[in-house]
């Protein structure tokens, strides 16, 4: 408690004193003690301290801009890449979905004789052995497109 206080006291002391030369000591208690007078039995360290140069409401206002506007970019940095993550994982989502139907197109004509193939008009077409060998190579390639 003495020791809050003691500390208390010399913040309140005034600007001149701040600027000046303090001394540090233990007493033989084992107590701190600081003051602006060396002690008188043994040696005391000198302490250093700066008095602070008063600020100006302009540097004030300057220096809450620039740390605006680092707070800022900050924030905008972090919105662009929970975007950009986003973006990635919808598009792995995509990748795997065009591998996985491309494998599973890649199945479907190797293990059916018969592969019936729906058009865009909405009419089933049974597929040639010419057309069933082109649409398997589409798959081949479509595999090695969108699954490595």
């Amino acid at each position: 408690m003495k020791k809050l206080f003691l500390l208390t006291s010399l913040i309140l002391i005034s600007t001149n004193l701040i600027a000046g030369k303090f001394y540090k000591w233990v007493d033989e208690n084992g107590v701190t003690h600081y003051s602006t007078e060396p002690p008188k039995q043994g040696q005391g360290k000198v302490v250093n301290t700066r008095a602070q140069k008063p600020s100006s409401q302009e540097a004030g206002e300057k220096q809450l801009k620039t740390i605006k506007d680092t707070e800022a970019a900050k924030q905008k940095e972090q919105t662009e890449k929970e975007e950009f993550e986003k973006d990635l994982a919808k598009a792995k989502k995509e990748k795997d979905e065009h591998c996985k139907q491309a494998k599973q197109n890649k199945i479907q004509l190797t293990i059916k004789n018969r592969v019936r193939m729906t058009m865009e008009d909405g009419s089933v077409k049974v597929l040639s052995q010419e057309e069933k060998e082109e649409q398997l190579k589409r798959a081949y390639e479509a595999i090695k497109e969108w699954c490595n």
